[in-house]
């Protein structure tokens, strides 16, 4: 489900453009956070995507998989129990290691989405408080006028 350059959840729904950052958070407790964005053509449908998006990562619910970083380092994630956003443009997963943990959140409206994900050695960072926030941004370009 993660690929660090190009994470399907944006790139696979064929984007007109895109972008992304990263940036770590000390709060406490260093959690990476990484985030990318598309914005689609017009015909882009976000309810779909969204739907699509839970799909994929159901169909992966009882399956573990296997990351290598870029040191060498083998973790064995599972994901966990699934969590509502409460929200209809969000969809949240979570999966965990021995030694690591990521909280994550895709987000879709209008003709755009954001895929965040959030990690550090224990699952828990508010990775719902950014996914409002990119949800905010979305519905303030959608919203502007020329």
């Amino acid at each position: 489900m993660a690929r660090e350059v190009d994470p399907p959840l944006i790139f696979d729904l064929d984007p007109a453009a895109t972008d992304g950052g990263h940036w770590v958070s000390d709060e406490g407790r260093q959690v990476i956070i990484d985030e990318a964005a598309g914005v689609y053509h017009a015909d882009f449908n976000a309810k779909r995507a969204l739907a699509e998006a839970e799909r994929t990562i159901e169909a992966c619910r009882e399956t573990p998989f296997t990351v290598t970083d870029m040191r060498g380092t083998e973790y064995h994630f599972r994901l966990l129990p699934h969590v509502s956003s409460g929200s209809p443009d969000i969809v949240l997963w979570s999966f965990t290691a021995a030694a690591w943990a990521c909280d994550n959140a895709f987000v879709a409206a209008h003709n755009a989405a954001v895929r965040i994900s959030t990690c550090a050695k224990v699952n828990g960072y508010d990775v719902l408080s950014l996914a409002r926030d990119a949800l905010k941004r979305i519905e303030k370009l959608a919203n502007t006028t020329a």
